[in-house]
């Protein structure tokens, strides 16, 4: 299946695509840092495979490796080889040849660029991940491996809706929408110099008749000792994680039920759905 490939690859993609022939990963997601500060969560879509598999759709043709060298070649860097698409319109690429010989690179597609002179040591857009392939595969993880949701039953009596916004505009959040009688949604946009990841605060009331569903993400039902349903979520990257709960509990105190590690009080029991 392989001789037919103009271009020597690594013998742990050669492995990686006689096992798998490419296609879809069960986890998707990694973590990458390209100025070391900043966090991005990037989604690997596809590997190309080394055959195209039996569709008839034109979809088929992007999980061959071969194809994709001769459709992108002048697109890409000298002695690379692309092994797969990372957020629809960036490749995730491996080097048959030079400084990168064997790595795994994340590979920043311009469309307007072109490597007609095949500089080697043209670098731009070129960011390596690992020194294998094994290796990357052992950091793809779920999308739910990088968020964290921390939920708070309010105490009414002590955060009324004019203070909870008031308070969460200080936070840095700011209004999406919604209403109280079903969910309340904010961005939390503290930390864009510190991460891609969408931060977020929601404000749900357990007890409506109308529980809207937000993708992707299953917000826990709690109950408030004295009966209180209305829970404040907050949803960030657990990159900021030290840092989100220590502003957490220096804007709202004692307004919210603190639970788990974030304090020693007894958990709020949870009603089941």
């Amino acid at each position: 299946m392989l001789r037919r490939y103009p271009v020597r690859l690594p013998d742990d993609v050669q492995s990686f695509l006689l096992t798998t022939n490419g296609g879809e990963p069960v986890n998707q997601f990694f973590q990458f840092f390209a100025d070391e500060t900043r966090e991005q969560v990037l989604c690997l879509d596809y590997f190309y495979g080394a055959t195209r598999p039996k569709a008839d759709d034109y979809t088929a043709k992007r999980y061959d490796i071969a194809e994709a060298c001769l459709e992108y070649r002048d697109h890409l860097p000298r002695w690379s080889i692309p092994l797969g698409r990372i957020d629809e319109d960036s490749f995730l690429l491996t080097f048959n040849d030079g400084k990168h010989d064997g790595k795994i690179c994340y590979f920043i597609w311009l469309h307007d660029d072109f490597h007609e002179d095949n500089d080697p040591n043209d670098d731009d857009g070129l960011y390596v991940l690992s020194n294998s392939l094994w290796d990357f595969l052992g950091r793809l993880q779920p999308y739910d491996a990088f968020r964290v949701v921390r939920s708070f039953p309010i105490v009414h009596e002590k955060l009324k809706p004019s203070v909870r916004a008031t308070k969460l505009k200080a936070l840095g959040c700011s209004r999406l929408g919604g209403n109280e009688t079903s969910l309340e949604s904010w961005t939390w946009n503290s930390f864009d110099d510190q991460t891609t990841f969408n931060c977020e605060v929601y404000v749900r009331n357990n007890a409506s008749r109308i529980q809207p569903q937000v993708e992707g993400l299953s917000l826990p039902k709690l109950v408030g000792y004295d009966g209180d349903t209305t829970v404040l979520h907050f949803v960030y990257s657990r990159h900021v994680e030290t840092t989100a709960l220590a502003m957490i509990r220096k804007s709202f105190g004692e307004t919210l039920e603190m639970t788990d590690e974030q304090s020693d009080a007894p958990k709020p029991r949870s009603r089941r759905s």
